[in-house]
């Protein structure tokens, strides 16, 4: 007996790196695509309509499918297979893609088309999103799930350094829909490989207990944990108010604004939005290599949020740039500078909440907290890429960035004063013995 313990915990890290790379090397192959065709369509949606409200439509609906199924999506994924979802998810949405591209030779400035394929391939992606964050305690030990995540968000900031450039040169080369084509066969290709996925044996009596209770029964369940969990619910209702505005600032004004009003060529806005993910790249590399970071930046995730809202404000520079030279080149910089900061702070911020989240909530229940939590994050998303989209029609657009900076500061100051958050950061030095 004990000679098979010690040939299993030398076995099991080894399957369990290797499941790890093949979900990166997955990620990689499906995220380019996907960033590609992410950057292609803000592009195509804006040169034939021109309207901020119109673009703001098309991404507040991309988010709509995660605020209304991801509770019961949550339940979906504790029940079944995580696997089957994983792979699943990936072919399917190739399919759904590649049949997309034909369509746009009968229909190609079909704004209703477009939204169509936007919700559909959301409400998929919302099933691949949830599966990926309740599977990583499945694929490796609890001592490396900071550097799992820490390694997911990496390889998703090298795709979105590359995608934005490579959807900028096949957009002006050869066209949306050879992009489509391009973006069906890789996540087909992606869903092949993820199906050599192994992940650990689960716990055969959790799942038989899940797989009795009604859905009903099931969300009852969850509510109930996350009632005796008030620190969940503190994090909740925060990523709620902050989805009203620094979900749409980052996906919706800021292209907006540096592509339709500053008249960045294609290329400089690839570069912009490449700049994020390097900062996405710096922020994963500090957790992956100094493990304890992200214990402590958990205790230091509102002065990290503090930080992003003053460099919203900066958004100003870009601003005197126009006014000051009218160099195209200087406002893609500055914009740039602001991005890699702001990503990089953004990334230790979420790996050690997500990280945390995963250590501490039961394995069968992490699909389902992680549904809601979802919920709970992109609920006011749409809401706020709606107002935001009317507001710029009629307001410039630097006093609403501005504005919208200062409230989130404000926002910062007074969540670190709440009563939970402090009683949740005594009891993290306890833990830790500081």
């Amino acid at each position: 007996m004990q000679g098979e313990e010690v040939l299993n915990k030398s076995i099991i890290p080894v399957n369990l790196k290797f499941n790890l790379l093949l979900l990166v090397s997955g990620r990689f192959i499906s995220g380019i695509g996907a960033t590609v065709i992410t950057f292609a369509l803000s592009l195509y949606v804006l040169d034939i309509t021109g309207s901020a409200g119109t673009f703001s439509l098309v991404m507040s609906l991309s988010v709509l499918p995660m605020v209304f199924i991801n509770i019961f999506t949550g339940v979906f994924v504790d029940r079944y297979d995580k696997k089957k979802i994983i792979v699943g998810s990936d072919i399917i949405c190739g399919v759904i893609v590649l049949i997309y591209s034909e369509l746009l030779d009968f229909y190609p400035e079909s704004i209703v088309l477009i939204i169509l394929y936007v919700l559909t391939v959301s409400t998929i992606q919302a099933f691949f999103n949830l599966a990926i964050n309740s599977a990583i305690p499945e694929i490796v030990n609890k001592d490396n799930i900071s550097t799992a995540n820490a390694a997911i968000q990496g390889i998703t900031a090298v795709v979105n350094i590359i995608g934005p450039i490579l959807g900028a040169v096949l957009y002006t080369t050869v066209g949306i829909k050879v992009i489509f084509m391009f973006n069906g066969i890789v996540l087909v290709a992606a869903g092949l490989l993820e199906m050599f996925l192994k992940f650990k044996k689960p716990n055969t009596s959790s799942e038989d207990n899940l797989c009795q209770k009604g859905y009903l029964e099931d969300l009852k369940t969850t509510f109930s944990y996350l009632y005796s969990q008030k620190i969940i619910i503190f994090f909740l209702v925060f990523a709620a108010i902050v989805s009203l505005m620094y979900f749409p600032m980052v996906s919706m004004v800021l292209t907006y604004v540096s592509y339709n009003i500053m008249k960045v060529t294609e290329i400089q806005m690839s570069f912009i939005q490449a700049s994020a993910a390097i900062g996405t790249i710096a922020g994963a590399a500090l957790i992956s290599f100094i493990k304890s970071l992200s214990s402590h930046m958990i205790k230091k995730f509102f002065t990290l949020f503090k930080v992003q809202a003053v460099l919203f404000i900066l958004w100003l520079l870009p601003l005197g740039a126009q006014v000051l030279t009218g160099n195209k080149w200087s406002i893609t910089i500055i914009f740039s500078i602001i991005l890699v900061t702001l990503s990089s702070v953004n990334t230790l911020q979420n790996v050690s909440m997500i990280s945390y989240f995963q250590f501490q909530i039961p394995k069968e229940l992490l699909g389902r907290v992680f549904g809601v939590f979802m919920t709970s994050a992109y609920i006011f998303s749409p809401i706020g890429i709606w107002l935001y989209g009317f507001l710029l029609n009629f307001i410039k657009w630097y006093y609403l960035t501005t504005v919208s900076g200062i409230t989130l500061l404000l926002v910062g100051i007074f969540a670190v004063r709440s009563k939970y958050y402090y009683d949740f950061i005594n009891d993290l030095k306890i833990k830790q013995g500081v």
